[in-house]
Order: structure tokens, then C-alpha cells, then sequence
């Protein structure tokens, strides 16, 4: 890993925890179309910083999609139910 990964996937972890709290404070206030958005970004943003883990880094949501199913679920490292979970919000 160089030294510009780690960061990146810090920021990144950051921005899904950032999205999960903001789709919470959504849910909360009724706003149910900001609440999807927000935590479909939160799942992208979490999925994202996974991948930079493995050193693959994609920028289309598509990309990300389709390596986190080969990096993870196709692996057994995710558990193909928690993925169809994910799916929900891609």
C-alpha cells in the first residue's frame, strides 16, 4: 500500500460514516428521498474504501459494484446474503 492509499481510505470511510449519520437525521425528519440517496452513498463510499484495500479503485458506481462482487463476494469474504443486502441500495 503506498502512502497516498491509507489516507484515501480513511476519507473514504469517513464520507460513509458522514452519509450514514446524514440518511439517519433523513429518516428522522421524514425526508425519505435524501435518506435513500444518502445512504446508497454510504454503502458506495464503504464499498469503496473496501476495494482500495485489495489496491483496486474504481470511479463509475457501476465499477465498484461489479469489483466489490468479485473481491469479496466471490471470494467468501462476504457473505453472499449481506451482498443481496447491498444490493438493495445499488
Amino acid at each position: 500500500m503506498d502512502d497516498k492509499t491509507l489516507p484515501r481510505i480513511k476519507q473514504l470511510a469517513s464520507l460513509a460514516e458522514q452519509a450514514l449519520g446524514t440518511a439517519q437525521g433523513n429518516l428522522a425528519s421524514g425526508d425519505f428521498r435524501a435518506a435513500v440517496n444518502r445512504a446508497y452513498y454510504a454503502v458506495f463510499y464503504a464499498a469503496s474504501a473496501m476495494l482500495l484495500t485489495r489496491g483496486v479503485e474504481r470511479r463509475k458506481h457501476s465499477g465498484v459494484i461489479g469489483a466489490f462482487r468479485e473481491h469479496f463476494v466471490k471470494t467468501g469474504l462476504i457473505d453472499p446474503s449481506t451482498a443481496t443486502s447491498m444490493a438493495k441500495y445499488w
